[in-house]
């Protein structure tokens, strides 16, 4: 019998699921290299999307944060990155 992580009343809702499983799964999923890159333009080069938070990052308050449009217009157009916004 496998062991299990979560028990069938943990809350929020989740599902048993066996620690085998779990482990399977875990190798199909890509890992983040740790290694320093030789040169920063390897780093940049390994990036395609950028995630930014509005709060603070784009906007302070009702304010939008100056050179904010200028470097999205550059991510976006200039060097072709992908840029997902989350609130």
């Amino acid at each position: 019998m496998l062991k299990s992580r979560f028990s069938p009343s943990s809350s929020f809702g989740l599902q048993r699921v066996s620690l085998h499983s779990r482990r399977m799964y875990s190798m199909l999923i890509p890992r983040a290299s740790a290694r320093r890159p030789e040169n920063p333009n390897e780093l940049i080069d390994s990036i395609e999307t950028f995630i930014f938070d509005y709060d603070r990052v784009v906007w302070k308050g009702d304010k939008l944060i100056d050179g904010v449009p200028e470097t999205l217009e550059m991510l976006r157009y200039s060097l072709a990155f992908h840029i997902l916004f989350l609130s």
